[in-house]
């Protein structure tokens, strides 16, 4: 079982992808794959790593490592829209099914 990301740039150009490791935040995963995305307080607060949500499959988990201190949008289904990169991780619990993922994000900034 694998969850391959797929970082966009704010344009919708993929930039690079990587395969998610459960413990990691999803920030932490890009910057170990060479992928940037802009982080500057590590804790959910100021937003500067704020992605949007292209596709998300249940298993990006919004506040893996601590809570947002920001509101952030969800689809119609209550599903994240957003994740706060530098917090977001992902559903240890959907590492046991044996199938494949895939997640697309799009960094804002």
């Amino acid at each position: 079982m694998a969850i391959n990301v797929i970082i966009k740039d704010p344009q919708w150009n993929e930039v690079g992808q990587f395969t998610a490791e459960d413990g990691k935040n999803i920030a932490e995963l890009a910057a170990m794959h060479g992928i940037d995305i802009p982080v500057s307080c590590g804790a959910g607060v100021c937003g500067v790593c704020l992605c949007k949500v292209e596709e998300w499959n249940n298993v990006v988990k919004p506040n893996a490592f601590n809570s947002p201190l920001m509101p952030l949008k969800e689809d119609e289904n209550g599903n994240p829209a957003e994740v706060l990169t530098c917090i977001a991780g992902f559903n240890p619990e959907k590492f046991n099914d044996w199938q494949d993922y895939t997640v697309v994000l799009q960094r804002t900034y």
